[in-house]
């Protein structure tokens, strides 16, 4: 029940008149509905951040932090008039599931990290993937300079979202899991 509540919550965000969501990744939309899952991941109580390539991690300590980390998640950006569930269900299940290991006091031996990547769909500047092409590979050569319809470049976008990609010589980082 609470999972269907945060999946219509969500589809506030975007929300189409005749149904589905236009929530587009690296827009207004999709920055308000990243500011309030990142709220739900705080009251969940985990360890919360946001990479240089602007994807959220929710991190819940393991009884033995040295093991590999289980990541999981997926993305909540949409394509236009898309569905409430494309890329949602797996970031909210992700949620879900801290959440109830919290409330059930269960501990896992491995950290459980969810993720939500950023821009995935692609349709803002024609990638697809961004998030999850950052964290393995780091974006593509001339990327951050690609300027979406709005007149802001990717790197613009990403200062917007509260990183500085020039602070890393225009090249993200990966993180420590890859």
């Amino acid at each position: 029940e609470r999972l269907k509540t945060h999946i219509t919550e969500l589809s506030r965000f975007g929300k189409n008149p005749e149904g589905g969501v236009s929530r587009l990744g690296f827009s207004a939309e999709d920055q308000s509905a990243r500011d309030w899952l990142l709220d739900k991941m705080r009251a969940v109580g985990l360890e919360v951040w946001t990479d240089q390539a602007a994807n959220l991690h929710g991190r819940r300590q393991g009884r033995e932090p040295e093991l590999p980390l289980v990541l999981f998640g997926s993305h909540i950006d949409s394509v236009p008039q898309g569905g409430i569930f494309d890329g949602t269900l797996g970031s909210l299940g992700a949620l879900e599931v801290l959440q109830t290991l919290q409330e059930e006091g269960t501990q896992t031996r491995h950290s459980m990290e969810m993720i939500v990547w950023a821009d995935e769909e692609g349709v803002h500047f024609g990638q697809g993937l961004f998030g999850s092409r950052a964290a393995t590979s780091g974006p593509k050569r001339g990327e951050l300079d690609l300027v979406g319809k709005d007149g802001l470049s990717l790197s613009e976008w990403l200062e917007l979202y509260g990183q500085n990609p020039k602070e890393t010589d225009r090249a993200i980082l990966k993180p420590e899991w890859v």
